[in-house]
């Protein structure tokens, strides 16, 4: 996964009357509002923003209760989980999607000051996605016969769960292909009734998942993730199932090696 990028700060002021505010600072600063209501308000001036937060200015909501800043980023996803890692925050804490159009979570310093990450959705770029292959699935009348063959005669290392080979990457980073057969009795590969499932490896599954629910394709069941990398699976035009999978590929090597 690509690293988070720092694009810009922004202050967040604590007021106590918005509208008030607003006047003045485009009065007196010539900054305009770009978004106000009762309770916040984005105002801009050349490349810079300032926001205005409404406070009660009471005890339980004091309007100098500490400062804000908003970190202005592009791929929230790895800072967030540098900061679970740090058990600095919670796993749960990044708000995805808000109704605001933004990825956020934030925290607080050892002087109760607010510091929050925050992707901004609304000039939509392009996700990192990636697509190659990742396992052949077929079936068969007896699995196990058909890999002992396939060990006797092409030199397969199977295991109960098949054959995994290690593959590389542009960058020599070690990736494995998964090769498995099963039961001809299975209905891993339902809804499909064909006797074959190919698993592609991904990058960005879930920002994929999303373009592809939009483009109307058929999405089979949920999200699956395990300590080895997240599942999904669609359906094509032909009702072939198609298993898509982003590895964690320490995890699985780590799993392949532990089963050989």
């Amino acid at each position: 996964m690509s690293a988070t990028n720092l694009q810009s700060i922004v202050p967040v002021l604590p007021s106590a009357d918005i509208e008030r505010d607003l006047a003045w600072y485009e009065d007196q600063i010539g900054f305009k509002a770009i978004y106000a209501d009762k309770m916040y308000a984005v105002l801009q001036r050349d490349n810079l923003t300032l926001h205005l937060q409404w406070h009660a200015d009471t005890t339980e909501d004091p309007l100098l209760g500490g400062s804000v800043i908003r970190l202005m980023v592009s791929n929230i996803k790895p800072i967030f989980e540098e900061l679970v890692t740090r058990k600095i925050v919670d796993s749960q804490q990044l708000k995805l999607h808000t109704p605001w159009n933004t990825h956020e979570f934030g925290l607080y310093d050892l002087n109760k000051n607010g510091i929050f990450w925050v992707e901004n959705l609304d000039k939509p770029t392009k996700p990192d996605i990636q697509v190659g292959l990742g396992g052949v699935f077929f079936k068969s009348h007896n699995p196990k016969q058909l890999m002992e063959w396939y060990a006797e005669h092409l030199g397969f290392k199977v295991d109960d769960y098949g054959a995994s080979f290690l593959l590389y990457s542009e960058n020599r980073t070690p990736e494995h292909l998964v090769w498995s057969v099963f039961k001809q009795q299975t209905n891993y590969f339902q809804p499909s009734d064909k006797d074959f499932m190919i698993n592609y490896r991904v990058k960005g599954l879930e920002a994929l998942l999303a373009q592809l629910k939009a483009k109307g394709v058929t999405i089979v069941g949920e999200l699956q993730q395990y300590e080895y990398g997240t599942f999904a699976h669609i359906l094509d035009i032909e009702n072939n199932k198609i298993e898509l999978w982003e590895a964690v590929e320490e995890a699985f090597a780590a799993l392949v090696e532990k089963e050989s």
